[in-house]
């Protein structure tokens, strides 16, 4: 529970902080994460959705597509707040990803303390592997460890995962019921994209 708290205090310390980070910075335009997003609105995997990536400490790209009130017309974006799952405050995109940022970057817990927490605890599980807190992914040939978080609930899917290795944490959050596995298959698709921005 403490965990949690202490979760749900930086992500809305760091959305305000986004904010002001996104206005000066100026975040690219990124066509092809873009395509990639309007791709999945348009086969009708959600109603809307909201992805981003940090590589290297720098917001790099979040952008929003579909709606979030589809009957009003209301455009889905980076920054609107939804419900993500099992963490039932409204956070946008953009908070989730700097969380995966302050992982990334020891800035949230020491890297001793994350590889601690990324251990297989050797607990029965189905599918992959669950650290202390983490759902651990193994290696990626291109990019390394990969772990993060995932889940779903009415009307919310929501996925990070964090690639230490490369310094980028990337999410994909989506105001669908069931969408879970699209979410995360794009947030695996946005692996390459987010590499191409790299310095």
């Amino acid at each position: 529970m403490k965990g949690l708290f202490i979760t749900l205090i930086i992500c809305c310390l760091s959305t305000f902080n986004f904010a002001q980070n996104a206005n000066q910075s100026n975040l690219g335009q990124n066509p092809e994460a873009q395509k990639l997003l309007d791709a999945a609105i348009e086969a009708g995997a959600f109603t809307g959705a909201a992805a981003g990536f940090m590589v290297d400490g720098k917001s790099t790209w979040s952008s929003g597509a579909g709606y979030s009130d589809e009957a009003n017309k209301k455009e889905f974006d980076a920054q609107t707040k939804s419900r993500i799952a099992s963490i039932t405050k409204p956070m946008a995109a953009i908070a989730i990803m700097l969380f995966g940022n302050a992982i990334v970057n020891n800035t949230l817990i020491t890297e001793s303390t994350r590889k601690m927490m990324l251990q297989d605890t050797g607990l029965k599980t189905v599918g992959n592997i669950y650290g202390l807190g983490w759902y651990l992914y193994g290696q990626n040939p291109k990019y390394g460890n990969v772990f993060g978080q995932n889940d779903a609930q009415t009307g919310a899917s929501a996925h990070l995962m964090i690639l230490p290795d490369v310094k980028t944490s990337i999410i994909v959050l989506a105001n669908t019921s069931g969408s879970m596995q699209r979410a995360s298959n794009i947030t695996v698709q946005l692996f390459d994209i987010a590499a191409k921005t790299r310095s």
